[in-house]
């Protein structure tokens, strides 16, 4: 991330039981959408973890997406080296990348249908 930029040595990764609270703050309410009653948009899947954590998120999101990512942890220890790390966070840039062009284009969408 660095190399691109992006300073993310303040952040720590998060617990699902660390996670799940945060939905019942007020800045997550203000977010909250009524007409669907869920306050997570797209909830990204990047790992194979329990059906558990995966029910439990998918049922606060309306639309769910399980990206295909390597464990960079995995392929650095099976011969990848420091390289995968690199190789995972750039598919994974790339990947929300296509995303947010794929949200821009609905959101411009609805606009047109809104105001037609």
């Amino acid at each position: 991330m660095k190399e691109d930029g992006i300073d993310i040595s303040s952040f720590t990764p998060k617990t699902i039981d660390e996670f799940l609270p945060k939905l019942q703050e007020p800045a997550a309410a203000l977010t909250f959408s009524p007409q669907i009653g869920k306050p997570i948009d797209v909830l990204i899947i990047l790992c194979s973890c329990g059906d558990d954590v995966k029910n439990t998120l998918s049922n606060k999101s309306k639309s769910v997406q399980e990206w295909n990512v390597d464990a960079p942890t995995a392929c650095s220890k099976n011969g990848e080296g420091d390289s995968a790390y690199v190789r995972v966070s750039r598919e994974i840039r790339d990947q929300v990348s296509d995303l947010m062009e794929s949200l821009l284009r609905e959101e411009s969408v609805k606009a047109t249908k809104c105001c037609a």
